[in-house]
């Protein structure tokens, strides 16, 4: 497999350990659960402004003897047989996405490259998954090549939303793969305002990846003089 972008080491040792503040913080505010719920959802989400985050990577990046060994443990995940850069959407009893395109009952678009349904668990307004043929499982997979495939999943998906919604705000992007609960990639196409309190966390930074910045790591570097 032809690793030409994925995320680096510190920045998957970065994720991985906000993550694990907002779990440990999540069971802490269960415990002491107020009556209000509001009050306790504001209070969760307080604890994810920038101050909060801002102050975790500074702990995070000096922590390097953390980092050393994140590194080793997490830092290069082992190809998955699962995987196969060539491997066409063939294998439905395996692949929950790969099973979707084999079938004419989700998917309301479908061209040579990808299809697109709704999720079954929208987090917008209007939420759809736009979804490649072939199977790869995360952005770590993707290669330059894979370029064209990106910004033409960003076409669709922003065709669509206009198709549906003219005059509507739209997000577009990829969860980080250590977020992914699907082993297929796939680009959420939403469009806003978020339904609930947890939308806002999924599509914040560092979780939620624009085709963008996606694009930006895979492009080959210019060469200063």
């Amino acid at each position: 497999m032809d690793y030409s972008w994925k995320f680096d080491n510190h920045e998957l040792y970065l994720i991985n350990i906000l993550w694990l503040f907002v779990i440990i913080s999540y069971i802490n505010l269960f415990s002491v659960r107020p009556i209000n719920n509001v009050a306790y959802f504001n209070k969760y989400l307080a604890m994810l402004n920038s101050t909060t985050i801002t102050g975790l990577l500074i702990f995070t990046t000096v922590s390097y003897a953390g980092y050393k060994l994140y590194k080793k443990a997490w830092g290069n995940p082992p190809l998955n047989k699962y995987d196969d850069k060539d491997q066409i959407a063939s294998i439905p009893g395996h692949c929950l996405f790969c099973k979707i395109i084999h079938t004419n009952k989700e998917p309301f678009y479908r061209d040579d490259k990808v299809v697109a349904f709704y999720d079954k668990y929208p987090i917008g307004r209007i939420h759809i998954q736009i979804v490649p043929l072939r199977h790869i499982k995360n952005v770590w997979h993707l290669k330059r090549s894979d370029i064209e495939l990106i910004e033409h999943m960003r076409q669709v998906g922003e065709r669509l939303l206009r198709n549906i919604d003219p005059n509507g705000e739209y997000v577009f992007g990829f969860h980080h793969p250590l977020c992914n609960s699907i082993p297929h990639l796939h680009m959420h196409a939403i469009v806003l305002p978020l339904k609930s309190w947890s939308g806002k966390v999924e599509i914040s930074k560092p979780i939620f990846i624009t085709p963008e910045k996606v694009i930006a790591k895979l492009a080959p570097k210019e060469k200063i003089n």
